[in-house]
């Protein structure tokens, strides 16, 4: 299940510090979207797939999606016109922050 909570935004940070979740996804924008999220293994298995409605300002999290090893491609489709596909290598400690506003961010932290 994916929760969703209100993000207070840090100062040049697309998202927001703490926690340990695999998947962190923020909504930049002004205003609500629907988001699909699609996370695949390197042999193309599926591993989480999810549509949620985001509204501005907020937050999606989801955890125990990422395998502790290999590597993984994570799609994110906003409103079904604006995408970004991005493949990374992950481990114990990943978790996967994708910032949406004009554009969809990704960052790999560990």
């Amino acid at each position: 299940m994916v929760a969703v909570t209100s993000a207070a935004a840090l100062s040049g940070c697309g998202y927001v510090v703490g926690g340990d979740d695999d998947l962190v996804v923020t909504n930049d924008r002004q205003g609500k979207i629907s988001i699909e999220l699609e996370l695949v293994d390197g042999s193309d298995e599926a591993l989480f797939a999810d549509t949620v409605s985001l509204s501005a300002d907020s937050e999606v999290t989801e955890d125990g999606v990422l395998p502790s090893s290999g590597t993984v491609t994570l799609t994110v489709t906003v409103d079904g016109d604006l995408s970004n596909t991005e493949s990374f290598e992950v481990g114990e400690e990943t978790s996967l922050h994708i910032d949406i506003e004009d554009a969809i961010t990704f960052e790999k932290t560990v």
